[in-house]
């Protein structure tokens, strides 16, 4: 399984850059958490460079669980989900996220 998982990580940010519009905005909340780099708000180009990194050279391999909570509002969706890996050192990563995908019609 580690193989498959690792090849869907490194092609990962192939669908990404297709689906993410060339005014993307990713921001991380809260700005209690530590933000990578101290950034925590990246455009589509550094958005993805973020991503390749972790999932290249961080994590062995990355499952999101299918979502706790779903709440659909007007122009927003949010995701409460988790996820279940292993880095590439070995140490489990589990983590919790809320994830807000904002629509902005232009």
């Amino acid at each position: 399984m580690a193989s498959i998982q690792t090849k869907q990580l490194e092609t990962a940010n192939e669908g990404l850059a297709e689906l993410f519009a060339p005014g993307f905005t990713y921001q991380l909340f809260p700005a209690s958490l530590p933000a990578p780099e101290g950034k925590f708000k990246r455009n589509k180009e550094e958005t993805l460079g973020l991503f390749k990194h972790a999932w290249e050279e961080m994590f062995e391999t990355m499952v999101y669980l299918p979502p706790m909570d779903v709440i659909q509002g007007e122009d927003a969706v949010v995701w409460h989900l988790k996820s279940d890996g292993t880095m590439k050192n070995g140490k489990k990563y589990n983590n919790e996220y809320m994830i807000t995908l904002r629509l902005l019609c232009t």
